[in-house]
């Protein structure tokens, strides 16, 4: 074999290299992402630190039930607002049974009133807060939607 010949083979081996490292990693990047760095980078640990309890707005369904599950696996006492009583207290039964923490329901509709998020404050003083409420924003008037950056970035009206 010639010069040229070895080099070509080195090539096409170092590429064949990068192929097989790409496959493996492509097959292990899920396992990577949800079951070690999941651990690691998790955040669990340090919210104990801001307080006993977690107020979670929109908590009966989608992604604010789903928070509310997650907190209280962590081990906070979830205090849950939606529209419906029954969903709430369905929600905060499955919450106590299920992770053995405490709850509290509280009915309110955020697109009526719009003083509750300061009532919210007073109840509890949380320092770790969700909020989770979903709204159709066609039917909202237009003063209320340049609220709405400053109450999901601050969590505050």
């Amino acid at each position: 074999m010639g010069p040229s010949t070895m080099s070509a083979l080195i090539i096409l081996a170092v590429i064949g290299a990068m192929a097989v490292v790409r496959c493996v990693f492509s097959f292990l990047r899920p396992i990577i992402t949800y079951f070690l760095l999941r651990h690691f980078l998790s955040k669990r640990a340090d919210l104990k630190k801001a307080g006993d309890w977690a107020i979670v707005t929109g908590s009966t369904d989608g992604i604010g039930k789903a928070f509310a599950h997650e907190l209280a696996r962590s081990g906070l006492n979830v205090f849950l607002i939606s529209r419906s009583t029954e969903k709430l207290m369905k929600v905060a039964n499955e919450i106590e049974s299920q992770f053995k923490v405490e709850t509290k329901i509280f009915t309110a509709d955020f697109t009526t009133v719009s003083y509750l998020y300061k009532i919210i404050k007073l109840l509890l003083l949380p320092r770790y807060r969700t909020w989770r409420v979903g709204t159709t924003y066609s039917l909202l008037p237009v003063d209320y939607l340049f609220k709405l950056p400053r109450v999901h970035a601050k969590g505050q009206c």
